[in-house]
């Protein structure tokens, strides 16, 4: 009997660890060594002033298995205040141990703060998926969050894809403009 319990206990630590609740400092203030990481509004070319600027980061054990941050004080999308930044306590990464390493992805958009709110906004931008350390926040330990490396450089604009031609088009300007230069100059 007392092995049975021993092996259901020694069970019981290596799944709470396996499945434990990874977790970080779901802010942008502390990105950069202190130094923040503001979120800007390319329309004013500063950052957001007003209401209805939103972030929501994506988490998981790798780029496919990405999933909301919620945060300890419940909720996913948290919004931006008139320097760009957002606190929203501790993150609670899904599917990821602790003190494991996560995949990460930031979307920032302005419209309204519902989850589906980055898919139907017009200003938006999504961040490269990154990876990062996190910290932990499964009892009996105190909970230790990493700190966030957010993005920089994260500029919420209308559409998210600049606008880049092929390289034939550039080509066919300069034979264009080749060949108006040629004819011009008989």
């Amino acid at each position: 009997m007392k092995k049975i319990l021993s092996v259901l206990a020694a069970l019981a630590l290596i799944s709470g660890s396996a499945f434990g609740a990874a977790a970080i400092s779901l802010n942008n203030y502390d990105a950069n060594n202190g130094a923040g990481a503001p979120v800007f509004y390319q329309k004013s070319g500063t950052l957001p002033s007003g209401t209805g600027f939103y972030v929501e980061v994506y988490a998981g054990a790798d780029a496919n298995s990405l999933a909301p941050v919620t945060s300890s004080a419940g909720g996913s999308v948290f919004a931006l205040d008139n320097t760009g930044s957002f606190d929203a306590g501790i993150g609670i990464v899904p599917g990821v141990a602790d003190n494991a390493t996560a995949t990460f992805v930031v979307h920032a958009w302005k419209g309204d703060n519902s989850p589906t709110g980055w898919q139907t906004a017009s200003e938006a931008v999504a961040s490269a998926a990154f990876t990062q350390a996190t910290g932990n926040s499964t009892p009996p330990n105190i909970p230790a969050p990493a700190t966030f490396n957010f993005p920089t450089g994260l500029i919420i604009a209308a559409g998210t894809t600049p606008i880049v031609p092929e390289p034939t088009t550039i080509a066919l300007a300069l034979f264009g403009a080749a060949g108006l230069l040629f004819f011009r100059r008989k």
